[in-house]
């Protein structure tokens, strides 16, 4: 735990199939974001933001999708 992991593509290979999951015991749960390639403005939802809002560019496979993890309950 605790590693991200990042690709170049916009699919991910999680076995959570990207949604929100629990880790077992910490309390906190991970998030599946992209930063934009062109202007690296970021994190963005990945289930919500096909665009970048700074530049206007449309997520493609060369923007970085990743996981990262958070503690809601702060």
């Amino acid at each position: 735990m605790g590693k991200h992991s990042t690709s170049s593509s916009s699919k991910t290979s999680s076995s959570s199939g990207g949604k929100h999951s629990s880790a077992s015991g910490s309390g906190s749960k991970t998030k599946t974001v992209w930063y934009c390639s062109d202007c690296r403005f970021g994190p963005l939802n990945y289930y919500i933001d096909d665009f970048c809002p700074d530049c206007q560019h449309r997520r493609c496979s060369s923007c970085t999708v990743t996981t990262i993890g958070y503690n809601p309950s702060r």
